[in-house]
């Protein structure tokens, strides 16, 4: 993928999820934390980020021991706490939010302190992490936004995080981004997945 995280855009039905997908599976097979959502009808993706972020992170904590990813774990619980109130994430471990971290209910600062987090936690653990954000276009801007803005900040320095955010979408999507924030073509690789051409059939059959 490169430094860069990637957004693959194309019609519906030509292979996009499969990707995401196939990079969720080699990311997990070199123990990287991954989250993976689907955005839909506009609705907030952040509860579907919790779940999956919640799911990543238990799986981490199994792997490395719950002390190596503790400061993912709080941050991730102040977080969960905004989102849902209701506390239904339990870890089956006792892990206390870490107050101001991930709590303002401004997604654009709180989703910045998670990646951050999510960055500082996989350096320490030598992986990365991977984040996948599939139909892309229906991420409600100010979410979009903030993911965007979040990605950009972890990215810049001697030393950027190692946290890759890759998208897939519709065509749409490029320029959807680049509403979004400006710098969006600067911050993502951008493919088109389409059907394979003639010659580029033949040879996915015979070589």
């Amino acid at each position: 993928m490169g430094d860069r995280g990637q957004v693959l855009h194309g019609l519906r039905g030509v292979g996009k999820t499969v990707l995401l997908n196939e990079f969720q599976a080699l990311a997990e097979r070199r123990n990287w934390i991954t989250v993976k959502v689907e955005a839909a009808g506009g609705r907030s993706v952040l509860p579907m980020l919790v779940q999956s972020l919640h799911r990543s992170l238990r799986a981490s904590a199994a792997r490395f021991s719950t002390e190596r990813v503790l400061g993912a774990l709080r941050v991730f619980r102040s977080f969960s706490v905004k989102v849902d109130p209701t506390g239904s994430y339990s870890f089956g471990v006792d892990v206390q939010p870490l107050p101001g971290h991930a709590d303002s209910g401004d997604p654009s600062r709180d989703l910045g302190d998670l990646l951050r987090q999510l960055g500082e936690t996989s350096r320490n653990l030598g992986v990365g992490a991977l984040v996948l954000v599939d139909e892309m276009q229906d991420v409600p801007p100010a979410e979009l936004k903030a993911l965007n803005a979040a990605a950009h900040e972890i990215g810049q320095g001697a030393a950027p995080l190692p946290v890759v955010v890759c998208g897939a979408g519709l065509p749409s999507l490029p320029e959807v981004l680049s509403r979004a924030t400006s710098y969006a073509e600067r911050l993502y690789e951008f493919a088109a997945i389409g059907p394979l051409d003639s010659q580029s059939a033949r040879d996915a059959i015979v070589v």
